[in-house]
């Protein structure tokens, strides 16, 4: 712990001395300022252009992979579900006392989505009709 901050103050008098001497300099006027100083920086147009680039390539990348995931957690859900399923379904028949067709009941179908399936089916043929006038034409 010692040795560390002995270290730093050693650090912080060589940064202040250097200064001062610099400042003394400038005091001075032997201190000749240069404006042509050059810079290890490339354009900021071209890391704007070269980050864009990679963001675009990244965001790609990243795209497929997330749906490559969703796809194979959708079948894996698929497949489970199906599976578990069946395997209640087995269960069900085996118990002699549970009928699986009265559990099963087909219940009648509501007024409203008779009256929207068969508009459906009206606007598909309507549709298959213009498609036909116009290849006709």
């Amino acid at each position: 712990m010692y040795l560390i901050l002995t270290l730093f103050f050693i650090s912080l008098l060589s940064i202040t001395s250097m200064l001062g001497y610099k400042v003394s300099l400038a005091r001075n006027g032997s201190l000749q300022m240069r404006d042509d100083v050059h810079i290890a920086f490339p354009d900021l147009h071209k890391i704007k252009k070269l980050t864009r680039r990679g963001f675009r390539r990244y965001g790609f990348i990243a795209l497929v992979i997330v749906i490559k995931i969703y796809v194979k957690i959708s079948l894996f859900a698929k497949q489970k579900f199906e599976s578990a399923k069946s395997s209640i379904i087995k269960i069900l028949r085996k118990n002699k006392k549970f009928n699986l067709e009265d559990s099963f009941e087909k219940r009648e179908v509501s007024g409203f989505l008779k009256m929207v399936s068969e508009y459906k089916h009206k606007v598909k043929s309507i549709k298959h009709k213009i498609i036909e006038e116009e290849l006709g034409n």
